[in-house]
């Protein structure tokens, strides 16, 4: 049996067995969902509140330090299941953004880094072709920053790809395009999985580090097609909007919280109010809140050689 295959059964039995990610997945067939323009860059709007738990999420370490971690094995509910990879269990989200949302955690309690786990990631897409495989920066969307951690979706889900096929670099290097898409995105495609590794590596040594000094501030979506390893790469300049509220009554702030879905053109949006009154202009500003520009990303890379 495939790894894919593997997947595929893990989602079917639980949810068959599992009552909260069965309500949840069948949830999805009637979100509410719409469609915005930013810019040339089509962007989705999806109101899901069960996905208030990670939009609200608290990620500072003291609220991190007093929770038990939900992705260490000891800690998971009872009906969860997983699929072993290496020294990860691929789990599935039971509270998905869409159809199939995996979690794969690594086996041993450790921080969110992407730093050593590139050839990790790399590696899992490559064997779960129709996937995309993402990241969260601790501080981009992680609502579990101690714990490292990969996701995945079915690749037909994410807009990035139909906006990427749609549209041409805005620069480009002997590393990478960079796209000026509704997020300013780096694009790396190879069929090597040591070419990607590599230049993936060097890209993020380019990059600036969060104040903390562990990592650059990105979100990540990597997929396989056709012997292609296509990476994105989005640069992250903040967490959260000046304007984000984790309360469901504070109606003159947003309950957005753009992770890598988000970025890659699915905005999530937990709270009804949100999802009916954000207008195109307001998403411009939260993504340029969170993102950078193209320009400004190829001025970071353009001393590559």
């Amino acid at each position: 049996m495939t790894l894919t295959d593997s997947i595929s059964h893990l989602v079917s039995v639980q949810t068959a067995i599992w009552d909260t990610a069965r309500h949840n997945h069948e949830a999805l067939s009637s979100v509410l969902c719409r469609k915005v323009d930013i810019g040339g860059t089509t962007v989705a709007i999806q109101h899901n509140p069960a996905r208030a738990i990670s939009s609200s999420a608290c990620t500072d370490p003291k609220a991190i330090q007093s929770r038990p971690c939900f992705l260490c094995e000891e800690n998971r509910p009872s009906m969860q299941q997983s699929v072993r990879w290496n020294d990860y269990d691929i789990l599935l989200n039971p509270y998905p953004i869409f159809p199939g949302h995996l979690t794969i955690a690594a086996r041993t309690h450790t921080p969110q880094n992407i730093i050593g786990r590139i050839s990790d990631l790399i590696s899992l897409v490559c064997e779960t072709a129709g996937y995309t495989i993402f990241y969260n920066g601790p501080r981009c969307g992680a609502s579990a920053p101690d714990h490292a951690h990969f996701q995945g979706v079915p690749s037909d889900y994410i807009p990035l790809w139909q906006e990427l096929d749609s549209h041409t670099p805005a620069y480009s290097t002997p590393a990478a395009d960079i796209y000026a898409l509704a997020a300013g995105t780096i694009v790396l495609s190879s069929h090597s999985p040591e070419e990607t590794v590599n230049r993936f590596t060097w890209i993020l040594s380019q990059l600036h580090e969060e104040s903390t000094g562990t990592e650059p501030m990105v979100n990540i979506l990597c997929r396989y097609k056709n012997g292609i390893i296509t990476t994105a790469i989005i640069p992250r300049r903040r967490h959260r909007p000046e304007n984000y509220t984790a309360s469901f009554t504070d109606t003159g702030s947003v309950m957005i919280s753009p992770g890598a879905i988000d970025v890659a053109g699915t905005v999530i949006a937990p709270r009804l109010h949100d999802y009916n009154n954000i207008t195109a202009a307001q998403l411009r500003d939260i993504f340029g809140q969170v993102t950078y520009r193209a320009e400004e990303i190829f001025n970071i890379l353009k001393g590559i050689q």
